[in-house]
């Protein structure tokens, strides 16, 4: 039986050889709203003791009927969280959205 130990949750999402990328995230804040997003390139999370912030790299619309991923937002450029606000993360793979869609049906 193997034990891993890590600080806090954000270390484990800030680690690749624990989480591979690219996923996409669904996070409930503090107040009750779900934001989510991809995690991929240029997407960081803190995991020192004074910065365990999160950015996404690309936010994602979701939907509310089916609180499921629909597709990446028009004109995204990242999501910022701060720490303090994260009720919950969870990590999901990331499904395909519009594009990669319209990629296969045209390629």
């Amino acid at each position: 039986m193997s034990c891993m130990t890590v600080p806090h949750a954000g270390a484990l999402l800030a680690d690749s050889r624990r989480l591979t990328v690219p996923k996409v995230l669904r996070v409930t804040l503090k107040d009750g709203r779900v934001v989510g997003g991809y995690f991929g390139d240029g997407s960081l999370a803190g995991y020192s003791e004074h910065a365990q912030d999160l950015f996404i790299s690309e936010r994602w619309s979701i939907d509310l009927g089916s609180d499921w991923f629909v597709e990446a937002a028009r004109g995204t450029e990242g999501l910022w969280i701060a720490r303090d606000e994260i009720a919950s993360i969870e990590f999901y793979e990331r499904p395909p959205d519009k594009t990669d869609i319209e990629g296969e049906t045209s390629g």
